[in-house]
């Protein structure tokens, strides 16, 4: 299943990783023409449960919104419990399989994914769509920790179009997505 690809596809967690389009993993760095769109925004604050948000974060998700550098982004809390870093990114031609297969299936993580929602009436249009990955064989700790610094790494995220958390693969399908995305607009 889809718990398995992710175990196979991430081969060692301990460092920050890319994911390129050919789905090759290789060490996490930033851009070298990433611009600052964070300029310390995030700097000394931290979640009521004491976790720091890296701007490189920030700086990674304004890219993918404002020029589509990236189809989707993960997060994790790094080893020390601290602050939330850049885990993987998926390239402009990534798929949405790249992305499940990004998630650990035993580790609790943040994403970011650029859906494409095409309809009749509206035509086609993208909605940034906010995951919180927090699969069940995590462990309970973990899971709150993540849980109680979601709002707060959300708050410096503008544009988020949809959010969704899933504790399963199953809870990960596009039309989960898609259904999350659809039920937003026709609230507003």
């Amino acid at each position: 299943g889809a718990a398995d690809a992710a175990a196979a596809f991430t081969p060692s967690l301990s460092a920050h990783t890319t994911v390129s389009d050919d789905g090759e993993a290789e060490r996490f760095a930033a851009p070298a023409d990433l611009p600052d769109y964070c300029k310390g925004a995030t700097a000394g604050k931290k979640s009521m449960s004491g976790i720091a948000i890296d701007g490189t974060c920030i700086n990674l998700f304004m890219h993918m919104k404002t020029r589509s550098a990236y189809k989707w982004l993960t997060f994790k809390v790094d080893d020390s419990g601290r602050t939330v870093v850049p885990d993987k990114i998926g390239g402009p031609s990534s798929s949405y399989n790249d992305f499940v297969c990004a998630l650990p299936d035993d580790q609790c993580r943040y994403g970011v994914y650029d859906y494409e929602y095409r309809s009749n009436e509206r035509g086609t249009f993208k909605k940034l769509v906010f995951l919180l990955w927090a699969p069940d064989n995590s462990g309970i700790k973990p899971k709150m920790m993540y849980a109680s610094t979601k709002d707060f790494f959300k708050g410096f995220l503008d544009g988020i179009g949809a959010e969704l958390q899933a504790n399963e693969p199953a809870e990960l399908s596009e039309d989960e997505i898609k259904d999350r995305v659809v039920s937003n607009m026709t609230r507003k």
